[in-house]
């Protein structure tokens, strides 16, 4: 696969992962919901729906699945774009479903009672993707994490390019790998200092700077280069070392030897599904109908991800108070989501987006008649 390809091919397979992504984080947060109020962290006899529980262990795994994708989605993109052209298009790609989906979630927060001055606060951290909460929504920090891996690419294509990639990704993965061995150390020995660095080790700083994940973003990143330069012994025993150290990760935090077990089988089917998706990416040429049916999938885990948290965790005790069964209210908060998320995709974030867009074109259009302007 050359660059070129590997940038323009459509990977329908990694839609599709995407969109089952998100139904993972989506069970997950459902799975916490308290019934008579909102809540995430009530307790656990007032849970929305019990049926959930074993998620509320497993479904975060979606998240691992994202950074996985992401390191290989993100490398392929780069491919033939100066850094400006990158970020322009992340922060297209990224912030109008993002900014439009703060204001449902502050809409949310307001009908419980929350103070505007609170819920206005949270959503401007939210909206810039600050490092530093509360925000609206708390599956922002997946954002933020992500928006700090974007910058490792800009600044790696002012750098040196994308002949580099492979090379980053190593060094990417070590630091993580480091970091997840002293954390696991700190976890299991016995004492009072070693619970402390522990502690300090969990905390949200060593997320974002790629130091808890960054081992994820390494692998898909390995597996592009792979695919864009050719498989070699060196480099698949590179990718097969911090496989080690993403099945560790996984592990991290969660209970129970069952809640790690289905989380390796989660995201290990899920690197069988990339693999798959790109090495025989020309299946979906022998289904043309379901190609659009597919990206729309894809483009609405996106939403989907931003909208299901705060709106579900209000919706649900809504539902509640009107007396209806709770598998009504399960099905009618999902539909919501869905719902609220397919309108946001398909007008205000897609003429966000466009206006956006137009407006780079203008500033591109400018910056050339300025360079040949005498």
């Amino acid at each position: 696969m050359s660059a070129g390809a590997a940038k323009s091919e459509y990977f329908a397979g990694l839609d599709l992962l995407r969109f089952a992504a998100a139904g993972l984080v989506v069970a997950d947060h459902f799975g916490l919901y308290a019934w008579a109020y909102p809540s995430a962290t009530g307790p656990a006899r007032d849970a929305a729906f019990g049926f959930l529980e074993p998620m509320s262990a497993i479904g975060s795994i979606g998240v691992e699945i994202f950074f996985l994708i992401s390191g290989f989605v993100i490398a392929a993109s780069a491919v033939g774009s100066t850094p400006n052209d990158f970020a322009l298009r992340r922060a297209i790609r990224v912030f109008p479903a993002l900014w439009i989906s703060g204001l449902v979630a502050g809409v949310a927060m307001l009908s419980t009672g929350a103070p505007l001055s609170s819920v206005a606060a949270d959503y401007a951290r939210y909206a810039v993707l600050s490092p530093v909460g509360p925000y609206i929504d708390g599956v922002v920090w997946t954002l933020i994490v992500e928006a700090v891996f974007y910058a490792l690419i800009y600044a790696v294509l002012w750098s040196g390019g994308t002949a580099t990639f492979g090379r980053v990704a190593k060094v990417l993965g070590v630091l993580s790998a480091l970091y997840l061995i002293v954390l696991v150390a700190a976890e299991t020995a016995p004492g009072p200092a070693a619970a402390h660095l522990a502690s300090l080790l969990g905390r949200f700083p060593f997320k974002v700077f790629l130091l808890r994940h960054g081992v994820l973003f390494a692998v898909g990143m390995l597996i592009w280069s792979g695919f864009d330069r050719g498989f070699t012994r060196a480099g698949n025993g590179w990718i097969a070392v911090l496989l080690v150290f993403c099945s560790l990760e996984i592990c991290i935090d969660r209970p129970g030897f069952v809640a790690n077990l289905v989380s390796l089988a989660l995201w290990w089917a899920s690197l069988g599904v990339l693999l798959v998706s790109v090495a025989r990416s020309g299946w979906i040429k022998r289904y043309p109908r379901q190609v659009p049916m597919i990206r729309r999938l894809g483009r609405l885990s996106y939403p989907v991800y931003l909208n299901h948290y705060t709106l579900g965790l209000v919706v649900v005790p809504a539902l509640a108070a009107l007396g209806w069964s709770r598998p009504l209210v399960f099905f009618a908060a999902l539909a919501i989501v869905l719902l609220v998320s397919s309108l946001i995709m398909a007008y205000p974030e897609r003429l966000l987006q466009t206006a956006l867009k137009n407006a780079m074109r203008g500033w591109h259009n400018r910056r050339e008649v300025a360079a040949t302007t005498p």
